[in-house]
């Protein structure tokens, strides 16, 4: 299948232009200014568009490539989308309407749109499903709503099937080490024991998330690619339906680097208080549910430890 991906040297960009790479499809990586430079990695793609996803050349050499798919992966992070409101409409929202414009003649089949559970808002508690009305409370999760509503408008009004994944919190190795993913909770936590032998929260890290490895989403992106039946529902949660706090990945950390290296390492909460085991923080639990994903045969499998344990391996290799 021959598939274009946006923001494709960004952390989960680079990863699924390997991943989709290696399994025989034919990608097109479009990146913002320069083709990054890693062994393994450039080689095995097809072709590199370079260019700004505001730019209209950018759309049409995108639209000139006649794919069979495109994954739209370009926006702005929770940091940058709160700046210039023109700026941030461009790149997180009229991007994915020019992408959807202009290749509805091309015969375009699938559309596969990145969006964020931060659609949601904030404190959610309870099982989390995506019939669940959308209440964001910063840009960030606004422009990946409106992402979100011309790609359901572009479902209904064309032949093109858009899915939007809602991801939680990814985690996992990086492509390039200088990659925006090491303020990633699990990967921040799990450099802080191996950098600095003490693992800091700077919260008493009773907040609770969900964690999805990176691995587990290249195979789910694979599987929709694949998928010839039409959707109705057609947004769908990338998660793995089990959230835990903050406190219990830092200690899920300091259990595997204890196994691996045979050393304690301990954990501090407000940043410079440390915890001791009898002293736990507990949050109102919540579910991302991920039935939607598992009726499309989506089954995310990669567990906690053995994704700190590979980022580890990888930090050691650096």
């Amino acid at each position: 299948m021959k598939v274009v991906i946006t923001g494709a040297s960004g952390y989960i960009g680079a990863r699924l232009s390997l991943f989709l790479s290696s399994i025989g499809h034919d990608v097109t990586a479009v990146c913002s200014k320069k083709i990054p430079q890693k062994k393994g990695w450039t080689e095995i793609i097809s072709k590199f568009i370079i260019g700004d996803i505001r730019d209209s050349k950018t759309i049409d050499a995108i639209c000139n490539e006649k794919a069979d798919a495109i994954i739209h992966l370009i926006s702005l992070d929770h940091h940058d989308s709160e700046g210039n409101p023109d700026f941030v409409s461009q790149v997180n929202v009229q991007s994915t309407w020019n992408l959807l414009d202009k290749n509805v003649a091309n015969e375009l089949k699938k559309f596969i749109y990145f969006s964020t559970i931060h659609v949601y808002g904030k404190n959610q508690l309870g099982s989390v499903k995506e019939t669940q009305n959308v209440t964001p409370f910063n840009v960030y999760g606004l422009t990946h709503a409106l992402s979100e509503e011309i790609c359901n408008y572009y479902n209904r009004k064309t032949n093109i099937a858009c899915t939007n994944i809602r991801l939680s919190n990814s985690y996992g190795e990086p492509v390039f080490f200088d990659a925006k993913c090491w303020s990633l909770i699990v990967n921040d936590l799990t450099k802080s024991a191996f950098v600095n032998k003490r693992i800091t929260l700077k919260s008493d890290g009773s907040a609770i998330r969900d964690f999805i490895h990176f691995s587990d989403v290249c195979k789910g992106v694979e599987i929709l690619l694949l998928d010839e039946n039409s959707r109705t529902e057609n947004t769908m949660h990338f998660s793995s339906s089990n959230s835990i706090t903050m406190l219990d990945v830092a200690v899920a950390v300091k259990e595997v680097y204890k196994q691996k290296y045979n050393e304690d390492v301990p954990i501090f909460i407000n940043e410079n208080e440390e915890w001791v085991a009898a002293k736990k923080t507990t949050e109102g639990a919540n579910e991302i549910s991920n039935s939607l994903a598992k009726k499309s045969l989506i089954d995310f499998k990669k567990e906690l430890k053995d994704g700190i344990n590979d980022l580890f391996i990888y930090l050691e290799d650096q």
